[in-house]
């Protein structure tokens, strides 16, 4: 589980995600689109036996929080 300091958007091109946000979990197939609000706990995963294809988009310079742990750089945004 994670949050972000900005919003994020993903959209499921190839497969299947598992998304849990704030405790609700649910499947995202080919096409859907989920908008995880700033400040928000989530997990994204692939439990499945098949490869997911997921575009993110978030702001420039966007921070994670792990738990506890001191907010780091999202390795992907830039």
């Amino acid at each position: 589980m994670h949050a972000t300091d900005a919003e994020q958007v993903i959209v499921v091109l190839v497969g299947r995600l598992r998304a849990t946000v704030e405790g609700e979990e649910r499947t995202l197939e080919i096409g859907d689109a989920v908008v995880l609000p700033a400040n928000v706990t989530r997990q994204l995963g692939n439990p499945f036996d098949e490869p997911v294809a997921t575009p993110s988009t978030t702001r420039p310079g966007g921070r994670a929080t792990v738990g506890t742990g001191a907010p780091v750089k999202i390795p992907w945004v830039r």
